[in-house]
């Protein structure tokens, strides 16, 4: 029997990729949250309007209403097309103003 490697799998990496002169590929960024939300949630969110608050540091409920939806979408950089942003002006209306 052979006794089982301690060494870590990080290591084994970097040493393949420095024989091979080979550098990593650098990882991908984590999104940061620009602006901590200062307000306690008046709604459910889904993951994809939490994306959108993260990566913009906005507030969805106070940018979702300026402008057009063709608007919006190019605010998002068509991270969410018009029937989504119609959906949840929708959405955030009923919980903000009880109706409509």
């Amino acid at each position: 029997m052979t006794e089982t490697s301690t060494v870590p799998i990080s290591r084994i990496r970097k040493r393949i990729l420095d024989r091979a002169s080979v550098t990593p590929r650098p990882r991908t960024k984590q999104l940061v949250p620009l602006a901590p939300p200062s307000a306690p949630e008046l709604f459910p969110k889904s993951d994809r309007m939490k994306v959108l608050e993260l990566r913009y540091g906005i507030r969805i409920e106070r940018e979702i209403f300026k402008g057009s939806l063709n608007d919006l979408v190019r605010r998002f950089n068509y991270e969410a097309d018009r029937s989504t942003l119609s959906r949840w002006r929708k959405y955030i209306r009923r919980y903000l103003f009880g109706g409509g």
